[in-house]
């Protein structure tokens, strides 16, 4: 997930991403990509820790449902920015928002 955000982060400094659309349809994808992510980061975890570490799944998911709604919030906190500073109109605010619930 970090590895696409900063992608993200890249794509916009380096113009690849110039439109609040284009901006919207990445984040979208990442989105819907989420459980995928999720799972690939546990598989992840639970291969690189071997027996040394007692693997709590319920934890593991309660931490990356808190991590989920954090990158939410954050989505939705920069969305509310860009709307403050004129870059979209209330209805496109209102419409992205409604789109990542």
């Amino acid at each position: 997930m970090k590895s696409e955000l900063d992608g993200v982060v890249r794509d916009l400094e380096s113009g690849v991403i110039s439109t609040i659309d284009d901006l919207k349809e990445i984040l979208m994808q990442i989105h819907r990509n989420y459980n995928q992510n999720e799972q690939a980061y546990a598989n992840f975890i639970m291969q690189n820790c071997g027996d040394s570490l007692f693997i709590d799944r319920d934890h593991w998911m309660q931490e990356a449902e808190e991590a989920y709604s954090l990158w939410l919030k954050m989505v939705k906190d920069d969305a509310e920015k860009e709307y403050q500073m004129g870059d979209v109109d209330a209805e496109q605010l209102r419409d992205f928002l409604e789109s990542i619930k």
